[in-house]
């Protein structure tokens, strides 16, 4: 459907695409997936490593988050 979600282990520089902290007002971990909702269009593809998060959006934008 081209939504993203995200979980794991934010060390306070977004790495999770939630804005600062593990989550909406959490640092640390968040175990429950979490939709990304600052991507304007619906993603293609999504690329991730252990400190960063990128995504190609349906329209050709290139999106990363991270350390």
């Amino acid at each position: 459907t081209g939504e993203l979600y995200t979980w794991g282990r934010d060390e306070g520089d977004g790495r999770l695409g939630l804005g600062s902290g593990g989550g909406p007002g959490e640092a640390g971990s968040l175990s429950v997936p979490s939709k990304v909702n600052a991507l304007p269009v619906s993603v293609a593809a999504v690329a991730c490593g252990g400190f960063f998060t990128m995504a190609l959006t349906s329209d050709g934008q290139l999106w990363s988050w991270g350390g």
